[in-house]
Parts: C-alpha cells; sequence; structure tokens
C-alpha cells in the first residue's frame, strides 16, 4: 500500500472503551488522499439500472397519535386532511359538513410526526335524563409532537402551535323529539372560519364558527329555560353543547365551533328548540388550499422517494495491525439516467464496536460522482464491519435501510 504521508493523520491516536476512535483528518484532505490511495480497479463501481421511483401515498383513518417517520432524504410531503362531519341530531338538525385543507410541508428527514384523525369534536352535554343531541365532528392535523406528551400544548398561535395543517370538523345538529322535529338546528360547516350552527328563533341559539384566533361561542340556553348553554370551543376541540334537549356539539378545529344552546322544551309551533354546533376552522400550509369534504375524515400523505444511487464502500488496506492507519472511502454515484452530482454526506460506523467514526460532506469525483473519506485507526483485533450511510438529498434517496458494509480485519 501507498505510505499515508504522516501530516494527513492526527496524533491524536486514542481509542474508546472496546472500538477504535478516528484520526483526525482535514475533510477535503481525507477523501482526496482516499481517492489517492485506491487502486484502479477498486474505482470501478457496480453496474444497476434502478427503475425510477413513484410517489408514495401513506393513508390514516380515525384515530390520534398515529406516528409517520419521514424517510431519508426526503423534505417536503405533500399532505392532505380532512375533518369529519358532525352528527345529525335525532329528529333534529343534520351536521355540519367537514373541511378538506390540502398543501406541502417542509420536513425533517428521519424525523416522527403525528397523525390524528376526527378527533376533538364536542359532544351534547346536560342535566339527565337529556336527549343528546349531534356530536361536532372530530378534525384532522398533523403535528409535530403526540398529545400524550404533556408538553405538546395546542396555543392556536402559529410558531409555538405544533400542528402543521388542521381540516376542520363540522358541528352537530341539535335534537329533537319524533312529534316535534327540530330540522332547523342543523351544524354549521366547517372552513378557514367554521360556520354557526342554525337555530329557531326564540329557542337555544347555535353554537358560533371557529376562527383563525379563537373557538366560537357557546350557544346561550332557550330563554326561560332550565337547559343549558353550549361552551366555547377551543383549540383543537369544540366546545360541548347544553341539554335537556341537546343541542349539537361543536366541530373539532384550529380553534374549535361552539356548542348549541340546549331547550327543556319544544314547541311545535317552530318556535322553541336547540342550536346546532358551530364548524371548527381549518389550518391551511402556505400556499396551501381547502374546501368542503367530499369524502370521510382521513390523512393522506404523499411523498416521492429520492433517485437512486449506487454505492462503494472501500477500506484500504483490509487487512491492518493496530494502530496502522485505515483509509475508508464511499463513492456515491447517480443511478441510471442521471445526471447531477449526489450531494449530503456519509456517516461511517464501525457497528462492531458501536463507535461512530464520523460524518463528511460528498466532494465531486469522477464523472457525475462524489466521495466521502476519512482515516481511523483502531485498538482492538479482530473483524470490524464498517457501515456507510448516504443522507440523500433534494434530488436522491439515501440507504439508511440498506446501508454499505466492508469488513476490516485487524492482527
Amino acid at each position: 500500500m501507498r505510505s499515508i504521508p504522516r501530516a494527513a493523520v492526527s496524533g491524536r491516536r486514542g481509542g474508546t472503551t472496546g472500538g477504535g476512535r478516528p484520526g483526525r483528518v482535514t475533510h477535503r484532505g481525507a477523501v482526496l488522499l482516499a481517492t489517492a490511495v485506491l487502486p484502479a480497479a477498486a474505482l470501478v463501481l457496480p453496474t444497476a439500472t434502478p427503475a425510477a421511483a413513484a410517489p408514495v401515498t401513506t393513508t390514516f383513518n380515525a384515530g390520534a397519535d398515529q406516528s409517520f417517520t419521514v424517510p431519508a432524504g426526503i423534505i417536503q410531503l405533500s399532505v392532505t386532511a380532512t375533518g369529519a362531519a358532525g352528527q345529525n341530531g335525532p329528529s333534529g338538525g343534520a351536521g355540519g359538513s367537514g373541511a378538506t385543507v390540502s398543501g406541502t410541508l417542509n420536513v425533517t428527514p428521519n424525523s416522527t410526526l403525528y397523525v390524528n384523525v376526527g378527533t376533538g369534536g364536542g359532544i351534547s352535554n346536560g342535566p339527565v335524563p337529556f336527549i343528546p343531541g349531534g356530536a361536532g365532528g372530530g378534525s384532522s392535523d398533523i403535528r409535530t409532537c403526540s398529545s400524550a406528551n404533556a408538553g405538546c400544548v395546542l396555543t392556536g398561535v402559529p410558531g409555538t402551535d405544533p400542528r402543521l395543517i388542521v381540516g376542520g370538523g363540522g358541528g352537530g345538529g341539535g335534537a329533537g323529539v319524533a312529534t316535534i322535529p327540530v330540522l332547523e338546528a342543523t351544524g354549521g360547516a366547517a372552513g378557514d372560519t367554521g360556520q354557526p350552527g342554525g337555530e329557531r328563533p326564540d329557542g337555544g341559539q347555535g353554537g358560533g364558527g371557529g376562527t383563525q384566533t379563537a373557538g366560537g361561542a357557546g350557544g346561550a340556553l332557550c330563554p326561560d329555560s332550565s337547559g343549558t348553554a353550549g361552551t366555547t370551543g377551543q383549540a383543537g376541540a369544540g366546545g360541548r353543547a347544553g341539554g335537556t334537549i341537546g343541542g349539537g356539539g361543536g366541530g373539532g378545529g384550529w380553534f374549535g365551533g361552539g356548542g348549541g344552546g340546549g331547550c327543556n322544551f319544544l314547541a311545535g309551533d317552530g318556535t322553541r328548540g336547540p342550536g346546532g354546533g358551530g364548524g371548527g376552522s381549518n389550518l391551511v400550509p402556505a400556499g396551501g388550499t381547502s374546501g368542503p369534504a367530499s369524502g370521510a375524515a382521513q390523512v393522506t400523505i404523499t411523498y416521492t422517494p429520492g433517485k437512486p444511487v449506487t454505492t462503494l464502500l472501500t477500506a484500504i488496506p483490509q487487512r491492518t495491525l493496530i494502530g496502522l492507519p485505515v483509509v475508508l472511502r464511499d463513492q456515491v454515484c447517480p443511478g441510471a439516467g442521471s445526471t447531477t452530482r449526489p450531494t449530503g454526506t456519509v456517516t461511517f460506523t464501525d457497528t462492531t464496536t458501536h463507535t461512530a467514526l464520523g460524518t463528511h460532506r460528498l466532494l465531486p469525483t469522477l464523472g457525475h460522482c462524489a466521495a466521502a473519506g476519512l482515516i481511523t485507526t483502531f485498538r482492538t483485533r479482530g473483524t470490524h464491519t464498517i457501515t456507510a450511510v448516504y443522507s440523500g438529498d433534494t434530488v436522491y434517496q439515501g440507504n439508511s435501510d440498506n446501508p454499505e458494509t466492508r469488513p476490516v480485519t485487524v492482527l
């Protein structure tokens, strides 16, 4: 093997418990030196004709805190969040429609997001016995923390609230009875600003719609009634509806709609009855769109994997003595049909001793390829399995799921 200039390797050669520690070397110097010591045969990359990557879509249905790990090399996601419609009130008003919000999120590779579908709708609340109105539809969102974490607080303030997109839920319809249906007590539709719930002229008020800065107001109870009022919506949650003949619950949302006010009696002339719940509001990412929901509550996340690459990890020499330098080099080349030179980093690890050897940025090499390298030494005998993980970039996918490996035997 060609001699390695001592100036290229730091004198700091101390080992760590159970494994080797990399010598210090300038980033560019390590790559250039690694290239220089390779024989010509080692520069021949394996041939491959990988197929072009197709978009990948993950669909989430009703449920809370469903995790999604952003794949390596992915920095943008196309997402759609659809909130749930409010429930119809028994012999009462129809529930309001949910909303669908679509947009693009900038994300960090390998980070974890949490998906909530159809959560936070308000329910009917009141003295027992009572006839409950329809529950508000839950909102659907993607957030950066789990709601099970006490520190995951919904503030309703962009920048501090962990939610990245929200599709609001519709308000629930107020209740009636078979002989006196209250069809006017409709739930409000979700939207960028939620719509208020419906009401009769002298009945319980419909809950207000959620806005971008506040929850919808709770609807007042029927005048001269022993029913109860609805409650105000909150960030992420619809207000509860009043009873005893219940109003509709508020829809969940960026801010939830207010619950509809309740009554303790109905008037056959159409003047008295509970109010419907207000619709929740949306959170639309910059450049995104929103509109009425056309289907059930769900969240979809779509991304296009980066183009494939071919990689070659080499170790020179592969058989060495304790304390002598070994050059590690990983070359990354575009897959068939691509000519853009890969960028990003390569992380080298001694998996035998669980020692991180270093992360280095790719530098241009042959053709459209790039390479990263380092020089290290080993302090324990035996076979050390080295892995090289390419990070990926905005064009190419990383290989963390299937990294290159190379054994180094230390005598």
